[in-house]
């Protein structure tokens, strides 16, 4: 197969409403075999299929054509597959499968899709071309997995990481295949809070992950875990509401068995928990829990302020404010926490 670094192919995004089937499709290989009857040609050895700017590298294509043999149903590539997609996102795995009627492609079997430095992978990834939509899903071998390094200040970490479904990134691209970045390397609790935060990355892990580019929502679904740095969020569900671009997140809702660990080792419990961007606030409500260390704080809502080292504890009609504090006793703690700090750093949070 033709290196793809090699090829370097340029690529520029295409205008969504030309109709990508009217263009002509080039394929080459080292061999073909058509089967009249069966409305099936196969293509084997290095091929390499071109529609306009869209490109797709396997070791086989098989290409199953209407009665007439002039049109196109679907195709099935497999070994060492690579697509490049009209928007210039680019795939990778083990099959993909093209569905001509639906403009779908199906991507299974270690699927990634990334452009520049974003990459999101799962046991397959589906993108519906003329939709601006994708979905991810994970399987008994692997988890869906979303990994973004940060471009610059001014863009929030979330919708960054979102952008690896999404086609927005830094100007460092990856080469396909390349070993995912490693996880974030956790930081001292005793850092002061400010933007080191926005530049660390995230990586949010799910069983299933469905992007909406129309309504700028990402959802991701079934055991999330999103992590940066030492913070941590756990729920059931988390839908990530980002700006008319696509490259700025406005709002996080959590669902479901929300639990949060906060940079300063802060750990919170409630039904729901919102993420304001605009703010750095979280509201955490329903049953909500704060605590730190012996120390709980609870009431039908708390809002934490981020960057003010401030919060809030409202109580509602079914829970009045509650605050437990727990004495500490100075020699007695100093000396545990010695003995803790011997055995290892304090730079993690139990999580």
């Amino acid at each position: 197969m033709p290196s793809p670094a090699a090829e370097r192919i340029p690529c520029a995004k295409e205008d969504r409403s030309r109709p990508a089937t009217k263009q002509p499709v080039t394929v080459d290989s080292d061999t073909l075999e058509r089967f009249g009857k069966e409305s099936l040609a196969i293509f084997s050895g290095s091929v390499v299929a071109r529609q306009n700017t869209s490109v797709q590298y396997a070791e086989r294509m098989e290409v199953y054509l209407d009665e007439k043999g002039d049109h196109i149903l679907r195709t099935v590539s497999t070994g060492n597959v690579r697509i490049i997609t009209r928007d210039c996102r680019t795939g990778s795995a083990r099959r993909a499968e093209y569905h001509e009627l639906d403009q779908r492609v199906v991507l299974s079997g270690h699927a990634r899709v990334w452009d520049e430095g974003n990459v999101v992978s799962g046991e397959s990834v589906v993108i519906y071309l003329t939709e601006d939509r994708s979905v991810v899903q994970g399987g008994s071998q692997e988890r869906v997995t979303a990994i973004f390094h940060p471009r610059d200040d001014r863009t929030p970490p979330v919708a960054r990481l979102v952008a690896a479904a999404v086609g927005v990134g830094q100007s460092q691209p990856r080469t396909p295949g390349a070993p995912a970045p490693a996880a974030p390397t956790p930081v001292d609790k005793g850092t002061p809070r400010g933007k080191d935060d926005r530049n660390q990355p995230v990586t949010v892990d799910s069983d299933k992950m469905e992007r909406f580019g129309k309504e700028s929502l990402v959802i991701f679904t079934g055991n999330v875990v999103a992590r940066q740095n030492n913070s941590v969020q756990y729920a059931d569900r988390m839908e990530v509401y980002l700006d008319e671009k696509g490259d700025r997140i406005l709002r996080t809702v959590s669902t479901g068995n929300v639990r949060i660990i906060t940079r300063d080792c802060r750990t919170g419990t409630a039904r729901r928990a919102e993420y304001f961007e605009l703010d750095q606030r979280v509201v955490l409500s329903g049953n909500a829990r704060v605590w730190q260390e012996d120390n709980v704080v609870s009431g039908e809502s708390v809002v934490i302020y981020l960057s003010q080292d401030r919060s809030v504890v409202q109580g509602g009609g079914q829970e009045r404010v509650k605050a437990i504090f727990y004495p500490r006793d100075d020699k007695k703690d100093g000396a545990k926490d010695a003995t803790a700090s011997a055995k290892k750093p304090p730079a993690q949070c139990a999580n």
